[in-house]
């Protein structure tokens, strides 16, 4: 009957901690906002510390994204407003430096915001119910 509590600590203990750590190791080197520097800390801290290094950056991680979450929810503006060009180009840049838009994507949003297009809602036909 031993074995069975060999069975039970290898599935609910050995493989959700390995899986843990195999998550965090990737999660590290897919992240393109940490400086070679941090990603190497990081990676010897996990490393060192398996569980809990992975644990402790899965807190930090989550911490710096509801803080930055909290500020750009209070950066951006309302509906209706006019685009802040400033603020929408520092956007798009940083959108296309992690991967998230293409540089083709990028050159149409750059053109839209200095323009100033990005924020109009009005249909292009003017097909709305006033004369």
């Amino acid at each position: 009957m031993d074995w069975f509590w060999h069975v039970l600590w290898v599935c609910f203990i050995v493989i959700p901690i390995a899986l843990l750590w195999i998550a965090v190791v990737v999660e590290l080197f897919r992240r393109h906002d940490l400086s070679g520097w941090m990603k190497l800390l990081w990676l010897l801290f996990v490393l060192v510390f398996p569980v809990i290094g992975a644990i402790t950056y899965i807190i930090v991680t989550w911490l710096r994204a509801d803080r930055a979450r909290d500020l750009g929810a209070a950066a951006e503006p309302p509906a209706g407003a006019p685009p802040s060009s400033v603020g929408d180009l520092a956007r798009l840049d940083r959108l296309r430096r992690s991967g998230v838009l293409t540089e083709e994507e990028y050159q149409a949003g750059r053109r839209a915001v200095l323009e100033g297009t990005a924020g109009d809602q009005a249909p292009a036909g003017g097909t709305g119910g006033t004369p």
